[in-house]
């Protein structure tokens, strides 16, 4: 079921409906967390749902993606894929978040 929703909000992120997006990834955070579960695929949905909401200018879904996958890259041993996410989330918060 959390699968579900961290593809879901992949998928409306690019129809930029940022209601549903935020829906789905709250959900899919919360599952995921209440289960335990990490996994490196995970990671990179947020991720491609926070660079899609990052090029829409909606920081704050964006952060919020971002933060997900860095979560679920907490057991990973891809140190490459690790310091990308990280540093996008870094040079976000450079930015003025909004909605």
């Amino acid at each position: 079921e959390a699968a579900v929703h961290v593809h879901l909000a992949d998928c409306v992120s690019r129809q930029e409906d940022w209601r549903h997006c935020e829906a789905h990834l709250l959900w899919g955070g919360m599952l995921l967390s209440e289960v335990n579960q990490v996994s490196r695929e995970n990671a990179i949905v947020f991720e491609r749902t926070a660079d899609t909401a990052v090029a829409a200018g909606n920081y704050r879904v964006a952060q919020s993606a971002y933060d997900l996958s860095v979560e679920q890259l907490s057991a990973s041993s891809d140190a490459e894929l690790v310091a990308r996410v990280r540093g996008k989330r870094e040079e976000l918060s450079k930015k003025n978040i909004r909605g």
